[in-house]
């Protein structure tokens, strides 16, 4: 019998499902409220695989690996917080501002995974008819 791999804390894990043919993949992910573990099925071994290469890749980069559930207005709002250290206060302040007529829309409160591109025209729609929206924010 062969020895198990050994993978050290914050590599992920993959396994084959009992009673499936799918493989099983997870691995834990920074979020803003704590770490997190997130699990996906992938058909072939070699796709679980791919998965968590790419997973730790982009967790070791310090992209963002959003929670599922994130609001749009959530994101942005960490987005700010995290991303936008090195940026003037009148550059801030737009972006606070342009955040201030998004939260005002319903597309505040759409999760980035249910998010379509329906929702972003009806939000760009909107932003046009807004009445002190700058022209920039379109």
């Amino acid at each position: 019998m062969r020895k198990q791999k050994h993978r050290y804390d914050g590599e992920g894990t993959m396994f084959k499902r009992k009673n499936s043919k799918k493989w099983q993949a997870a691995i834990p992910v920074p979020l803003p409220t704590g770490g997190k573990k997130r699990v996906y099925f992938y058909g072939t071994q070699q796709e679980c695989k791919d998965w968590l290469v790419k997973m730790r890749y982009d967790i070791q980069l310090g992209k963002p690996v959003l929670d599922s559930n994130i609001t749009l207005i959530a994101w942005l709002r960490i987005w700010l917080e995290r991303y936008c250290i090195n940026i003037r206060d009148t550059t801030r302040m737009n972006y606070i501002s342009y955040q201030e007529h998004i939260a005002r829309h319903r597309i505040a409160q759409i999760p980035l995974k249910a998010l379509s591109t329906d929702d972003l025209q009806e939000f760009i729609s909107f932003l046009k008819k807004a009445e002190n929206c700058p022209a920039r924010a379109v």
